[in-house]
């Protein structure tokens, strides 16, 4: 399968250190050894602690390389026949505009669960989330499976909850806290948060506001 070389420090920090990896073994740790919590470990793919593994996962590359730290790294290391000159080197901020565009990949997930087109679905990828013709092709059948288009939702509000949760001073300790304690996405949240459930009995536009507005505003604008 081919790979990209430049994603590999993304990728480790993602699936290793300090993320997927690195979470399941310190939780086995901390939850199930020494407190008896057996339930962590089954891991559901979509779930509220799942949210969080994502969010853990995609600013693993920020969390060990902070700054331009990753930036430096993958200039100064990629091999040259990976063809990127030090002076267009840009991964790592190729790599958080990854990151951010999952919201546009979760908009297409809702949009495509309303009933819209699909040729509607594929234009708001296309403009919004910059992909070529296979990626076109990947991303319509993935926000169109009712599971993986959850999982997807996943993805782009773990972004969305950890990063501002992260940018305190105590940001070490709560890094540990995320990869040892049993949290869920409630716990990161302000009150005021617009991303905090809905309270019992409340339908879309009884408080006044329109009703179907999404978290990141309407397709029709900017992501």
């Amino acid at each position: 399968m081919p790979f990209n070389l430049a994603d590999l420090l993304y990728l480790v920090s993602h699936e290793v250190y300090p993320g997927h990896i690195a979470e399941s073994m310190l939780k086995e740790r901390h939850l199930v050894e020494r407190r008896g919590l057996l339930d962590h470990r089954v891991r559901f793919m979509v779930s509220p602690p799942f949210v969080l593994s994502e969010g853990i996962g995609l600013h693993a590359e920020e969390l060990v390389f902070p700054g331009d730290e990753a930036q430096r790294w993958l200039c100064d290391h990629l091999p040259a026949e990976a063809g990127e000159a030090p002076a267009d080197c840009d991964l790592a901020a190729v790599h958080r505009a990854r990151n951010v565009l999952w919201g546009v990949w979760a908009n297409a997930a809702l949009m495509a669960a309303e009933g819209r087109g699909d040729d509607e679905t594929a234009a708001y990828l296309t403009r919004w989330a910059l992909l070529d013709e296979a990626g076109l092709a990947a991303a319509r059948a993935l926000v169109r499976t009712p599971a993986m288009s959850t999982y997807v939702l996943g993805y782009d509000l773990g972004w969305r909850i950890v990063g501002p949760w992260l940018e305190a001073p105590d940001r070490p300790e709560r890094v540990r806290r995320l990869l040892t304690e049993q949290l869920l996405p409630t716990d990161l949240l302000p009150a005021d948060s617009p991303l905090r459930p809905a309270p019992a009995g409340w339908r879309p536009g009884a408080d006044g506001g329109a009703p179907g507005v999404r978290g990141r505003g309407s397709p029709a604008d900017a992501p």
